[in-house]
């Protein structure tokens, strides 16, 4: 509302004051920059990865066959290497017990969480039901009430993003690789979830026109003035007269508030209802999305480790079957398959370097 109110006025200091102007620089800069960033790190650590691994089998091809009396211990060497990744392989029903047994965990904790969040949205809901009519505020209390929704779903799926982080985590930890890399995980976006959640039904207002309350005052007064003619009349006075008059405006005043009251606790019942619905619909609606992200999650951490898991098998492998070969390898050839290598592994040294600048943060403009 200040922002709109700094833009009819034309008045910058509002503006400023409303906050939007620092949001504005806020997303622009950090949270689109950051993905940028992140994209770009992400990318340069596959290819560091990539030619570290062509590194690895060209280097140890060269090293045996620069000093072959190195390629028994080379080989011993590698061959321990290749164990370890052996075992890797072997310790992937752990890895995948506890991914798995975290996943159950994680989704029986995210439901809950939600439901636990809709049910206070619901308590301040009623609360405010029973503080007045509801049916006059309707449109306010159903835009608060969406608006509080809504802020509990994100709450819950930035915590499911949190807590996915730390499962993966968790999981590679079984892995003994260094400089590990994590699976991308972003369960925390939560545009289109509240979509499929019908919007809050309409209340009735309750309103009564003047003739609907004299009506109601009358068919209360009725039975006074109906009483007290007839005791009245024992004294010898008229059905109708100022005694059976005056009671029956008292009776039907008094009759009058009560079916007031009536009404207000039947819209306020009805409001309940009406939330009790909508919560309900939310935590149905959004808590199938949430298990639908989250075995998501699972397999994309599941795929990523066993990648891992065989790439690193793989490299090892190949420079074990590498060593192997140079020992075997004739002195004439020795030579050229040297200088094969030594190319090679300049090429690869040049894409290394290539992917370490694609991890550099650009320099700031005017000081490039």
């Amino acid at each position: 509302m200040l922002r709109l109110h700094a833009a009819r006025e034309r008045d910058r200091e509002l503006n400023e004051e409303s906050g939007f102007p620092a949001l504005v620089r806020y997303l622009r800069q950090d949270v689109l920059g950051q993905a940028e960033r992140l994209a770009r790190r992400s990318a340069a650590h596959d290819l560091l990865s990539t030619a570290d691994s062509l590194r690895l089998s060209v280097g140890s091809e060269l090293q045996a066959l620069q000093d072959p009396t190195t390629t028994p211990r080379l080989l011993v060497e590698l061959e321990q290497a290749k164990a370890r990744a052996d075992d890797q392989r072997r310790r992937s029903a752990r890895w995948q017990l506890t991914l798995s047994d975290g996943m159950t965990d994680l989704i029986a904790d995210m439901e809950h969480d939600l439901r636990d969040r809709m049910r206070s949205v619901l308590r301040e809901a009623e609360e405010a039901i029973d503080q007045g009519d509801p049916g006059a505020v309707w449109d306010q209390f159903s835009d608060w009430f969406e608006q509080r929704t809504a802020s509990a779903v994100s709450d819950t799926f930035v915590w499911t993003d949190e807590r996915s982080q730390w499962l993966a985590r968790r999981v590679a930890d079984h892995f003994s690789l260094e400089e590990l890399r994590l699976p991308d995980l972003r369960t925390g976006d939560t545009e289109g979830v509240l979509d499929p959640v019908e919007p809050v039904p309409f209340l009735d207002p309750g309103h009564l026109g003047a003739g609907q309350k004299i009506l109601v005052g009358m068919r209360g007064s009725y039975g006074g003035v109906l009483m007290f003619g007839l005791l009245t009349g024992l004294l010898g006075m008229s059905l109708v007269n100022p005694l059976s008059v005056g009671a029956g405006l008292l009776i039907g005043t008094k009759a009058y508030r009560e079916d007031r009251e009536t009404r207000l606790k039947r819209r306020q019942a009805e409001a309940k209802t009406i939330v009790r619905r909508a919560a309900d619909d939310v935590i149905f609606q959004v808590g199938k999305q949430l298990r639908d992200r989250l075995r998501a999650v699972q397999r994309a951490i599941r795929d990523h480790f066993t990648e891992l898991a065989e790439e690193h098998h793989r490299t090892l492998a190949d420079s074990v079957q590498a060593a192997q070969k140079a020992a075997s390898t004739f002195a004439a050839e020795r030579e050229v398959r040297i200088r094969e290598l030594r190319a090679e592994l300049a090429t690869v040294e040049r894409f290394r370097a290539q992917a370490q600048l694609v991890g550099q943060e650009p320099a700031p403009a005017g000081h490039a």
